[in-house]
């Protein structure tokens, strides 16, 4: 993504008009994605990543008017709560749910009803005593 910045800013950087308004709605994602990869977080950096987010949505709608907004983007509005609620995106993403999910699948449940629930509460269980050391 560094040599598409990069290279947009140098063709694009100095002309007007459309592909200006481009590169700078495209810089409302890249600043979005930046913020929400910091290794720290605050209130105020998660409001600039949506501000930025907002930006970024408004801009596809104005110069794409065939794109069609997804559930995705829906769901990256609500992304400033889990910057607030959950702190920094490393200490929480994806490998953590990887971990459920490989627990959920080795979970033997005889395709019985309840006893499935009870799995599930004791995975989530096994995965929260994870040493952090």
């Amino acid at each position: 993504m560094i040599h598409l910045v990069i290279t947009l800013i140098q063709i694009w950087g100095r002309s007007e008009g459309r592909q200006r308004q481009m590169l700078n709605n495209y810089m409302h994602l890249v600043t979005a994605i930046y913020i929400a990869n910091l290794r720290s977080t605050s209130g105020e950096l998660a409001s600039n990543y949506t501000d930025h987010f907002k930006r970024y949505l408004l801009g596809v709608l104005d110069l794409y008017k065939e794109a069609k907004l997804q559930s995705v983007h829906h769901a990256c509005l609500h992304f400033e709560q889990l910057l607030v609620g959950l702190g920094p995106v490393h200490s929480w993403r994806v490998w953590a749910f990887e971990r459920f999910n490989y627990k959920l699948q080795r979970t033997k449940t005889n395709m019985r009803f309840g006893v499935y629930l009870l799995s599930v509460h004791a995975t989530v269980a096994d995965c929260a005593q994870v040493n952090l050391s």
